[in-house]
Formats: C-alpha cells, structure tokens, sequence
C-alpha cells in the first residue's frame, strides 16, 4: 500500500468472519535494515492511498478507505471458477 510515500507491504490483513473482505492498517515505516519504526496513519487525506495487490494497482473503486481510521478495505476475493 502506499499513502503519500513509498510502498508498504501488508500482511494477509484481518478477515472478517464471514469472509467478507480483508483490512489493513495505513502505516508508513522509517529507517533501514538496522533500525525500523513504523508510524500509524489515521487520517489519510482524501484521494491519496494507492493500493497494490500481487503488484498490481487497484482502481479506486476496487477498495475503500476510511478517512477517520486509515483502514484500508478490500473486498472478498472472488470464487475459483469450478473445473
């Protein structure tokens, strides 16, 4: 994900329950390999959060952000087609 800097890579994120989609933290992290502090972004300004997946960008309209908490939503990934 990037907001505003570089990017940051994002775990496998927290699932709802249900499936219903995966949410991630905006953070931004400082440093190198010897030192790294990570600072949480809880308001990101509005139309500035790019969000990658599998390196590839997603449209705007493929996931949501919360301007109050910085949490990034993807939706649930769509069912495998049967073979």
């Amino acid at each position: 994900m990037r907001a505003g800097g570089g990017d940051r890579a994002a775990g496998p994120g927290d699932r709802d329950r249900d499936g219903a989609g995966a949410a991630f933290q905006l953070a931004k992290a400082y440093g190198d390999a010897a030192a790294v502090w990570t600072r949480t972004i809880a308001k990101p300004v509005a139309g500035t959060v790019q969000v990658a997946v599998a390196g590839e960008a997603l449209a705007p309209a493929g996931f949501s952000v919360d301007a109050t908490t910085g949490v990034v939503t993807l939706p649930p990934p769509r069912p495998r087609a049967r073979r």
